[in-house]
């Protein structure tokens, strides 16, 4: 053997030897650091879904659809009325469907002109989202009703906030989520995994711990739902009683919540009919027809003061573009279609409104009336007004009902 190699050799070896206990111990340094990121980002994601489990089950955030907390939101609360409906074997044949410009369209008054057990279906701000979902889910649980009553307005096919942020309800009730349109339940599903927070998770501690069986008594209650969907608004009633109502309040709080809306002619661009929105309304008409259902639209009105302070002449050429669009989409779907935008076209009064959208009593009932071909100033029975409604509440409303 080469001298020079033996006794090279050993140190060869030795300096190997040391490089594999370096390498060693360099990646056992490493390995720790990312052993503890595993375990904490394990122990976070646990914590976290326990989070999520207890806002479900406890309802804190208020729109989950707890099994044991009842979302009380419009859209679950009425649902869950139809459902009860539907299981006593008296599912509502007549289906009133909008926003809440429609949600004081009486179902005693359509029953009177159509013989139809009825249900107003309206909620806040809802659009033709809500009524694709609402349609599925009543075909769903064989409750396919005769004839859709379907309000539409021009603020509800364009791309507007607002109306996303009150879609997000339709996930308090379990039969609705999964009736959403596919391409809407990622943007609902995470805006509802984001408004778990820790104050909503204490909520729904507390919620869980002393679950209410009823509805806490609320005497100063803005609106009252019926079970026949029905909205009762008792100052509102009141005020107009005792000659307290003052139109122009509501007026200026609508043209400031529409402003904030669409602060600009710019941003009004917004308003414009958007293919998503008019391609839900056209699936609801064709899910109607292929159902055998009778579609009525109306295109609602405005209080001619809030019209003439809140539309330029680009933003009305977009209200008649929304209105164009609904009609074509009817007329190319089998639904009857009325434009009652003008109050002309039903003998409405310019004071019968509780702001610059809400149309209220004579008016609506007259709209109604049109839509079904009759005199405005028809009179299809006598029923109680709102005031005796409120004095006399029926067994089940949003006052005493879960």
């Amino acid at each position: 053997m080469n001298p020079e190699e033996s006794s090279l050799s050993p140190k060869v070896g030795l300096k190997t030897s040391e490089r594999e206990e370096s390498l060693i111990a360099a990646s056992q340094g490493a390995t720790r650091p990312t052993r503890f990121a595993l375990v904490f980002a394990a122990c976070l994601g646990t914590v976290y879904t326990l989070a999520l489990l207890i806002n479900f089950l406890g309802n804190g955030p208020g729109t989950m659809p707890s099994p044991l907390v009842p979302c009380r939101s419009e859209r679950a609360w009425k649902t869950r009325r139809i459902e009860h409906l539907t299981r006593e074997g008296r599912p509502p044949r007549l289906i009133v469907m909008g926003s809440s410009r429609v949600m004081q369209i009486r179902p005693d008054h359509l029953k009177a002109i159509t013989g139809k057990d009825s249900f107003n279906y309206g909620v806040s701000l809802g659009c033709p989202v809500d009524f694709l979902t609402q349609l599925r889910f009543l075909i769903k649980i064989g409750a396919r009703p005769e004839l859709l009553v379907v309000g539409t307005e021009e603020f509800a096919f364009g791309d507007s906030l607002d109306y996303d942020f009150y879609d997000v309800q339709l996930a308090g009730h379990a039969g609705l989520l999964p009736e959403i349109p596919w391409f809407e339940q990622p943007r609902i599903d995470l805006a509802v995994v984001k408004s778990v927070s820790v104050s909503t998770t204490r909520k729904s501690v507390a919620n869980l711990r002393s679950r209410p069986r009823r509805p806490a008594p609320n005497h100063e209650a803005l609106d009252i739902l019926l079970s026949d969907g029905y909205r009762l608004t008792p100052k509102l009633s009141v005020s107009i009683r005792d000659g307290d109502f003052r139109l122009d309040s509501g007026l200026e709080t609508s043209l400031k919540f529409w402003t904030r809306a669409f602060p600009t002619d710019e941003a009004a661009e917004r308003m414009r009919p958007v293919g998503r929105r008019l391609g839900y309304f056209v699936e609801l008409l064709e899910l109607a027809r292929t159902n055998g259902i009778e579609v009525r639209v109306m295109y609602l009105p405005l209080q001619p003061t809030f019209v003439e302070r809140f539309f330029s002449p680009r933003r009305t050429a977009i209200r008649l573009e929304v209105r164009d669009a609904v009609a074509r989409a009817c007329g190319q779907h089998g639904a009857l279609f009325r434009d009652l935008s003008d109050l002309g076209s039903f003998h409405g009064d310019p004071e019968g409104f509780s702001d610059g959208t809400h149309a209220i009593g004579d008016n609506l009932r007259k709209m109604v009336n049109v839509l079904f071909g009759l005199p405005p100033d028809h009179v299809a029975a006598s029923l109680p007004d709102d005031l005796e409604l409120i004095e006399n509440l029926p067994p089940t409303t949003t006052m005493d009902t879960l």
